[in-house]
This record gives structure tokens, sequence and C-alpha cells, in this order.
């Protein structure tokens, strides 16, 4: 059996160890009784603010690429963002795995240029990361300051050096980005012989210089892009919270703030989905905070429910994309 199969036994066989040893700490019957007394109209609201947290995603995407002159629709975006979302889900570790698809599908059916389609998709990604990181300090912070039980210490130092080393690298290719021209030539001298490392160094100086002065002349696109970035986790407390509510929980600030943190930092365990990860997170989150395990059922309940049904969007998504059918074009080539 090859490595790279018998490392997914493992990951599978680990987060299936998971799933199992929470639901034993489930009280499943009450969980059906939790989501059996949701109301109507409290799942149409869950419905919109989760398509409002989806189209912020390919609204910031669509923002990034109007600077690159990727004249991608916004629904185009979407598609693209969930189809590599779902190859992320169903990969360890799922925030990443689908990015190079998705740089295939904006190249091959909308012709977007491959240095576009990965600058377009990198400052996406890097956006995203640096505010999920910021985010995050900011609510370990917050935990920590206000006495609450767990020890988050090791997790706020590692995170915030994460998140200096990606602003100092964001720093060095905004300001210095000919380094990365030297990177890229070596890479593409190697699997092109027919180009030496000189041309490719060239071509790829000339090519990041026109796209970081795209991005400096941009800067108030830039800005609106985080603010949406922004504005998307926003929602997310916000679901998290109505989540709560309408589980019959009265969750405070705090509460909210240490529930949401305990999530993402199980998300960035390297297991599918983080399946098993987000469940345990919960149920030990709800202990810390004294709040009901039938609570923390329910709200398992709703988030996989919920993930289910963006995953199925995903399907879907990658359904059209398979499709040899031509999509709408954008521009031929570069314009800086």
């Amino acid at each position: 059996m090859k490595k790279k199969n018998v490392f997914n036994l493992i990951v599978w066989a680990a987060a299936g160890s998971l799933v199992f040893l929470t639901l034993r700490e489930l009280p499943i019957a009450e969980m059906g009784l939790k989501l059996a007394e949701i109301s109507t109209s409290a799942w149409f609201i869950l419905f919109i603010i989760n398509v409002a947290i989806l189209f912020l995603t390919a609204a910031r995407w669509k923002v990034l690429a109007n600077i690159f002159n990727a004249e991608l629709s916004l629904v185009d975006l979407f598609k693209i963002r969930q189809a590599g979302s779902t190859i992320s889900f169903v990969t360890p570790g799922p925030q990443f795995g689908g990015e190079p698809l998705q740089v295939y599908w904006m190249h091959q059916k909308y012709d977007v240029p491959i240095d576009i389609a990965l600058t377009t998709l990198g400052s996406d990604r890097l956006l995203e990361t640096i505010i999920n990181l910021l985010i995050l300090v900011i609510g370990l912070s917050l935990i920590i300051g206000s006495g609450l039980d767990g020890d988050f210490s090791k997790a706020l130092l590692v995170t915030s050096i994460t998140l200096a080393i990606l602003i100092m690298l964001t720093v060095l290719i905004l300001k210095k980005p000919r380094w990365l021209a030297k990177i890229f030539g070596v890479l593409f001298s190697r699997f092109s012989k027919k180009i030496s490392y000189l041309e490719n160094y060239h071509q790829m100086s000339k090519a990041i210089d026109r796209l970081v002065t795209q991005i400096k002349k941009n800067q108030s696109r830039v800005f609106f892009a985080s603010v949406l970035g922004v504005a998307g986790w926003f929602l997310l407390t916000l679901e998290l919270y109505f989540m709560m509510k309408v589980l019959g929980l009265s969750p405070s600030l705090y509460d909210i703030i240490f529930v949401m943190v305990g999530i993402r930092l199980a998300l960035l365990m390297p297991i599918p989905g983080g399946v098993g990860t987000v469940e345990a997170s919960l149920l030990w989150s709800f202990s810390i905070l004294n709040l009901a395990a039938a609570g923390a059922a329910g709200l398992i309940a709703l988030s996989r429910l919920r993930d289910a049904i963006i995953l199925i969007v995903g399907m879907v998504s990658l359904s059209d994309l398979s499709k040899d059918n031509p999509g709408v074009t954008s521009s031929d080539d570069y314009h800086g």
C-alpha cells in the first residue's frame, strides 16, 4: 500500500474514532427533540445568514479578481470557490486542498492566464488566512484576559507567530518582489529544460512587477476586500449566537467567543472537515462553560446539517465545472 494511502487511512480512522467517542457522550434523543423544536422562521433566518456568508466570500474574491482584470462573474467565482472548498473539506486539514483545481478551472474554463489565476487565488487565500489568524489572536487574547478555564497561551503564541510571519512575507513581497521572481525562476527552470533560469527570471520579474503595481494602485479595493472578510466573521459569530439561542441557550459574549475559538482551533487539525475534532471541541467548550450537553448535541447537529447542505452545493458546482462546455471568458491577457 502506498504511503499516501496509509496516511489517508490513518487520518480517516482517527476521525472515525473521534466521532464514535463523541457520539457516546451525546444525548442523541435530546438532540432530535432540540432540532424538532426549532421554528420554521428560525430555519429561514439560519438559511439567510449562511447565504450571506457564502455571498461575502465570493464577493471578496470578486473584488480582488477585478484588481487583476480577471473578469469572472460573481456566479463563476462562487462555483469555483464552492467546488474547491468541497475538495478541501474531504482532505486532511479542511482549510486548504482544492486550490490547484481552482487555478485549473480559472485557466481552462474561463481563459484566465495562469499568472493572473495564481495571483487572484493567492491574494484571496492570503488575505483570508491573515484575517482568520488575526480574529483568532483577538479571540484567544479575550479568553485569556477573561479568566475562563482552559490554557490557551500556547495556542496564542503559535497563532501570533504564524500571523507575524505571514504579514512579514506579505510586506516582503510588496517591497521586494524580485526575490519571489528568483524562487519561481528556479522552480520553472527545473520543470522546463527548454527555457533557461535567466529567461524564466526575467519573465517572472515582469509579471510580478505588474501584479504588485496593480495591488499598490488599488489599495482601496484591497481594504474593501478586507472589510468583506471581517464582515464574514461577524456573520459567522451571529450564526453561532443564533444557533445557540434557538436551541434554548442564553450565551454571553464570552461564551460565543470561547465556543467559536474552540471550533476554529479544531478545524486547524489535520482531520477532513474537522470530523470528530469539532464535535469534541464543542463538548469540551460546553463543559468548561457549564452549558447543557444537550445544547452541544443540538449545535453539533445544526452545524453538520449546514455542512452537508454546503457540501451538496459544492458537489453541484463541481459537477458543473467538470462539463466540457465553455464558460464565460476573462480578458485574454493582463493589462497593467
